[in-house]
């Protein structure tokens, strides 16, 4: 059926199940506004806006996980068990961090 022999509604409509011109239609309950060139457009370049911020998100996930799982040159292995600890900071002490003097 072409669009020239459709329903007014059913041409503005996004579903496949069309009525013929003669069919009086007054409201239909499956109706979905078919969008417009200018918004379809504006859907689709929002996909692709979408698809590119997925492929950046992508990237530097694999770039953290990269990095998290290279060990880095702040952990020397512990010969012979298979773990690594941290090595010690300049002061010589193995904790991060702050360094206090227990009174004696």
């Amino acid at each position: 059926m072409s669009e020239t022999h459709l329903n007014r509604l059913c041409v503005s409509c996004a579903n496949r199940c069309k009525q013929n011109d003669t069919a009086r239609i007054v409201e239909c309950p499956n109706f979905i506004k078919k969008p417009s060139e200018r918004e379809f457009r504006r859907m689709v370049d929002d996909l692709d806006s979408a698809e590119e911020s997925a492929k950046n998100i992508r990237s530097r996930a694999r770039e953290l996980i990269k990095k998290a799982l290279t060990p880095s040159s702040d952990t020397v292995d512990t010969p012979g068990t298979g773990t690594s600890e941290h090595a010690p900071d300049s002061s010589g002490d193995s904790h991060s961090g702050n360094s206090a003097v227990e009174p004696s």
